[in-house]
Order: structure tokens, then sequence, then C-alpha cells
């Protein structure tokens, strides 16, 4: 009984413990819903406020649809004003990329909830198996202690019947004596079967009364015994309800937790489409600013009066004559005797040079050109 009062209060302790826990969860959680509707309240907000942009005048209005696609549809309607968001400017992609990493702050915690809720469970059930495994040695204790009491019971109930034998032969043989002495017998033989039969008639009250105590004794362990069980019973079930619903908690808590990781994931989708988009438009912009640079130039130089093509001809012809002279600098490094061909692609250089001014003269004038008619 001791052993069963501890275990019912460790119990009751780990029950109230993670009820605490539980209680502490649910309060953490609805704090954390309430701030996240405070934050989308205030984004939305935010976002009337800001003006209309370019792709949300254009787009045109959804058309009305029956209402079992409705909900397919808002879908579809809000990730295309996300990416709409997304593509109005920096500001919105900005707040998107904020609500994206509050949301994965809000999955971690609801992970960890749901792991220290896994942790809590696996401990219920360790404390459940103990319990259990307490219980069926109590049972074992109990059941050796009533099959010692039933052997002690039988072996006073043997007992019991050998001394009734024994004293019914013994007063059958008192009787028959006792005519005996009646005819002839001495009175000392008649006070020895008197106190024959008294220490008969003693232990028979003993054993009597041993046979009865042991048999309240047992009656006393059936009834303890019933109680443990009717005990081991309604914790069994209260256990069993209260993981029943700790399990129902914790698919819920998941359900909820997945369904807000399909929506973090749907808005990354959203985040690196418009990323994507607005790179391919960046390349574009900047090939449009390159051609248009070129053509700038070419229509400057015809202005001056300047083949520009020619000039960059030249130019590659002056790299070209660069890079042979350097070559040849080097065979003339490994090989002895190639002076006069050094000589000759200097003077060559040095004609090249001579154009070179010119060129930069034909630059300036370009330059100068380019100022007047500014």
């Amino acid at each position: 009984m001791h052993l069963q009062q501890q275990e019912a209060l460790q119990l009751q302790r780990a029950e109230r413990q993670q009820q605490r826990q539980q209680q502490d969860e649910v309060e953490d959680m609805a704090e954390a819903n309430e701030k996240l509707q405070q934050q989308q309240q205030q984004q939305q907000q935010q976002q009337d406020s800001l003006p209309a942009s370019p792709l949300r005048a254009a787009s045109p209005s959804p058309p009305h649809r029956a209402p079992a696609a409705r909900s397919r549809d808002d879908a579809v309607a809000q990730s295309a004003a996300q990416r709409a968001q997304l593509l109005a400017g920096p500001a919105d992609a900005a707040a998107l990329r904020q609500a994206i990493s509050e949301m994965r702050g809000k999955v971690a915690w609801l992970e960890g909830q749901l792991e220290r809720a896994l942790r809590a469970r696996e401990a219920a059930e360790e404390q459940m198996a103990a319990a259990a495994a307490e219980r069926a040695e109590e049972r074992a204790w109990h059941e050796a202690q009533r099959a010692d009491r039933d052997r002690e019971v039988g072996l006073l109930r043997a007992k019991a019947a050998a001394l009734e034998a024994a004293a019914a032969a013994g007063a059958g043989a008192g009787s028959g004596g006792g005519g005996a002495a009646r005819g002839g017998g001495s009175p000392g033989s008649e006070a020895l079967q008197a106190s024959v039969g008294a220490e008969d008639a003693a232990l028979l009250r003993a054993y009597q009364q041993e046979n009865e105590a042991a048999t309240r004794r047992i009656k006393d362990l059936e009834q303890q015994l019933s109680q443990a069980r009717a005990v081991l019973v309604a914790e069994a079930g209260r256990l069993e309800r209260h993981f029943a619903a700790t399990q129902e908690q914790e698919r819920r808590h998941g359900a909820e937790a997945a369904e807000r990781l399909q929506k973090l994931l749907d808005a990354q989708a959203a985040l690196q489409a418009a990323q994507d988009a607005a790179a391919e438009r960046e390349a574009e912009l900047r090939g449009q600013i390159a051609r248009l640079r070129q053509e700038k130039r070419e229509l400057e130089a015809r202005a001056a009066g300047v083949d520009l093509r020619a000039m960059e001809e030249g130019d590659a012809l002056v790299a070209a004559v660069r890079a042979e002279m350097e070559a040849m600098a080097r065979a003339h490094a490994e090989q002895a005797g190639a002076h006069a061909i050094v000589a000759a692609l200097e003077s060559r250089l040095a004609w090249f040079a001579e154009n070179q001014e010119m060129i930069g003269a034909s630059d300036s004038l370009i330059a100068e050109q380019g100022e007047s008619s500014a």
C-alpha cells in the first residue's frame, strides 16, 4: 500500500507538471498568434497606404467564379498579388522578407514546442511503463504471499483433521477403557486419560484459532489486492485518456505547423520568382543601355566626320603589331642575330605611333565638336 501511494503521488505530480507545461505552451501560442495578427494588420495598413503600382493598375479584375473554385482562385490571386508587390518596389520586397523571417521564427518555435511535447510524452510513457512494472512486481509479491498463506492454511487444516481423528480415536478408546476401569481399573489411569484429552482439546482449539486468523488474513489480502487492482485500472484509464488527448493536441499542432510551413514555402517560391524576373529585366535594361551608348558614340563620330569602325580597326591593328613585337622580342631573347627584324618592327611601331597621334587629334576634334554642338 505504501508503494501504491508513492506511485500515485508521483503520477499526480507528473500530471500536474505536464498540465502546467501545456498551459504555458497554449498561452505562448496564443500570444504568438496575437503578435502575428497585429503584424499582418500593420503590413496590410502599410500596403494600403502605399501608392498603387503599375502592375496593380494594369492587372484586370478577376471574373466571378463558382463557390467551389473560390478558395483556389483566392490562393492564386494572393500569390499573384505577392509577386506584384515584389515587382512593385523594394519596400514591398523588404516587408515580405521580414514576414518570411518572422514566419520562419514561428515555425522554429512551433517545432521546439512539438519537440518538447514529444519529450514530455516519452517521459510520461516511461513513467507509465515503470508504474506498470512496479504494479506487476507488487502483484507477483501478493500472489506469492497468497500462495504461502494457502499452503499454511492447507497444512493447518491437515493438522486439524489429524488432531480431530486422533481425538475421536482417543475418545473411543477412553469409553472402552472406562468400562474396564469401572469393572476393575485404577484411579491413576483415569487421571492420565483425562489429562491426555484436555491436551488434545487445547491443541485443537489452538489450531482452530490459527486457522481462523489465517483465513481472516487471506480475506484482508484479497480485499487489498482487489482495491489495488481497481486503483490500477482507474489510473490506467486516466493515463490512456490523457495520452489520447495529448496525441490529438499534437496532431492539431502538427497540422497547423505544416500549414504555416506550406505558406512559408509558397512565399519563398514567389520571392524567388520575383527575384528571377527582376534579374532578367535588369539584364535586358543593361543590354539596352550598352547598345544605346554604342549608337551614341557612332552618331557622334559620324557627326564629326570620323569613321569609328576604321579607328577601332586601327586600334586592333596597333594591338596586333604590339603583340607581334612582343613575340619577336621574346624570340630575340631566345635567338641571336635578329636585330634587323627588331629595327624594322620598331620603325613600324613608330609609324603606328604617328598614326596614333593622328587618331588622338581626331578624338580631340570629335570632343571639341561635341562640346560645341552641346
